[in-house]
């Protein structure tokens, strides 16, 4: 029963931000229309903040219903598809709900845009108008050049091992090619 009962809390939570949403989108398409002064670029704004919200309704919200349907189904084992289990819907609303936030971002945006008469020079925060520069030095360390001292040493140790290596080789003349092989071949 208990995952009943969240299924229908979070079928009520959907419906709300459904209708919330939905207000939203009313809202500021009615403002688009009635307000004649608006630039193109808050006309896209609010275009691109109804598109996004509606897009979320349309397809992950709708997608959304049918996992609460199939959880439901799940627990009362009418149904052969892998189960939804509770705790997938709250993944499932976790991931979603950051979209929603996304959108939130955009109206509340908007809705600043139309407190400055649609000036966007009052929303831009002080501290990231500030466009000096900053240089900084790179930093050197002690860990590079004690790695390069290292790899050089490794470097000479196998350039001498090998040196050694060909002087313990044995020669062979076979026609017109020397042929050196370690002595410790074939034994």
């Amino acid at each position: 029963m208990k995952c009943l009962s969240l299924s229908d809390a979070v079928r009520s939570v959907l419906n709300s931000e459904i209708e919330r949403l939905e207000t939203l989108c009313q809202d500021w398409l009615h403002i688009k229309t009635s307000t004649p002064e608006l630039s193109h670029d808050v006309i896209g704004l609010i275009d691109a903040a109804v598109g996004q919200a509606r897009l979320l309704m349309s397809k992950k919200f709708s997608q959304f219903r049918g996992l609460i349907e199939r959880c439901e189904k799940s627990f009362e084992h009418e149904t052969e598809d892998p189960p939804v289990t509770c705790s997938d819907l709250d993944g499932y609303w976790d991931m979603t709900y950051i979209q929603v936030e996304n959108i939130d971002i955009r109206f509340n945006k908007l809705k600043k845009l139309k407190e400055n008469n649609w000036t966007e020079q009052d929303i831009v925060p002080k501290h990231k108008q500030n466009t000096g520069l900053v240089i900084r030095k790179p930093m050197k360390t002690q860990v590079k050049s004690s790695l390069r001292e290292m790899i050089a040493a490794a470097r000479k140790k196998k350039q001498q091992a090998d040196i050694l290596q060909m002087n313990d080789s044995v020669e062979k003349n076979v026609g017109i090619f020397t042929v050196r092989t370690p002595e410790n071949v074939g034994k």
